[in-house]
């Protein structure tokens, strides 16, 4: 899986890409924007909460490729 995030935009976006190495140039893709603090729930993460929540499958390896367009903090 690959996570790429842009912060500079007005509103944040991360870009999800899936590669399916078992099925030779599968990929799934989809954008996942942050929820405004406007718009979030009591209980909601402020800065976490996003449209298109990502699942990951239980019980595998999974290995991520996490890259950014503006400086990546640990």
């Amino acid at each position: 899986m690959e996570v790429l995030y842009a912060q500079y935009l007005k509103n944040p976006l991360y870009t999800y890409l899936y590669h399916d190495h078992i099925i030779p140039e599968t990929t799934i893709k989809f954008d996942s924007y942050m929820v405004h603090e406007a718009e979030l729930n009591v209980g909601d993460l402020r800065l976490l909460k996003t449209d298109m929540p990502l699942f990951l499958p239980k019980n595998t390896h999974i290995r991520l490729l996490i890259t950014s367009s503006d400086v990546l903090h640990s």
